[in-house]
């Protein structure tokens, strides 16, 4: 079904390494099914219960794995956020480390498990091919069009290569900065996606939205008077150095 690809085909893990999943209440059914379908020796940890997650931790080699599978209210209202990242380990963590996107539905999920490795790694190589300095114009049937010079290309890490190595998973996505002052056009937004908090309150869930947002776009960061006085103070401070 697509979870039996997990350990070996995203994490390369051999059969006699193995597993430990941090995950929670409203999460623990999934894990289970996680547990189920891969071969290695597994061991599930539910936050809302578990006293001696740091000893646990500290006794897996550097060639095991923690896969972290948990609800958004527990990232955030109880405070997982501040030991478990998307995008890198916990202090002191030797072992390989999988950190699986908030609350994304199982489907979801193992679909982006059977995603081709060839076909992240393709998408990766045409994303890049936007070199610094590239404009791009981006257009939508809802009536977006603006265009931007591409900055820095980046991606979430999406396979463990190396004993001790972490992954954002499923495949995530391929982005590139916007160069500051070079965004020209109109973005309309008809839809968001995920939940607004501040700290830690659920302020509303996002969806449709009633009638499109349109925002016009025309050198906004350059012209922004802040932004001027923050470039030009750190302008003074590469001639003092």
């Amino acid at each position: 079904m697509g979870l039996e690809h997990l350990a070996e085909k995203w994490c390369n893990l051999s059969p006699e390494n193995t597993v430990t999943i941090i995950t929670d209440g409203d999460r623990l059914g999934f894990a289970m099914k996680i547990r189920d379908h891969i071969p290695n020796p597994c061991h599930i940890i539910n936050l809302w219960y578990e006293q001696d997650l740091e000893e646990h931790l500290s006794n897996l080699s550097l060639s095991d794995l923690v896969i972290v599978l948990i609800s958004l209210h527990t990232f955030v209202d109880r405070g997982a956020n501040k030991v478990f990242s998307p995008f890198s380990k916990p202090e002191g963590l030797k072992a390989k480390y999988a950190f699986i996107r908030l609350d994304i539905p199982e489907q979801s999920f193992i679909q982006g498990l059977r995603t081709p490795k060839a076909l992240v790694y393709e998408k990766i190589r045409e994303v890049q091919k936007f070199c610094l300095g590239n404009k791009v114009r981006v257009t939508t049937d809802a009536g977006t069009d603006v265009t931007v010079e591409v900055g820095r290309t980046s991606t979430c890490r999406h396979e463990i290569i190396e004993d001790g190595g972490s992954a954002f998973l499923p495949p995530s996505e391929i982005f590139s900065d916007v160069t500051h002052g070079t965004a020209n056009g109109r973005i309309v937004v008809d839809v968001t996606l995920g939940q607004l908090y501040h700290f830690g309150v659920l302020l509303g869930e996002y969806g449709i939205v009633d009638e499109p947002v349109v925002l016009d776009v025309i050198d906004v960061v350059l012209k922004n008077p802040i932004f001027q006085q923050i470039q030009g103070a750190k302008a003074k401070e590469r001639q003092k150095a």
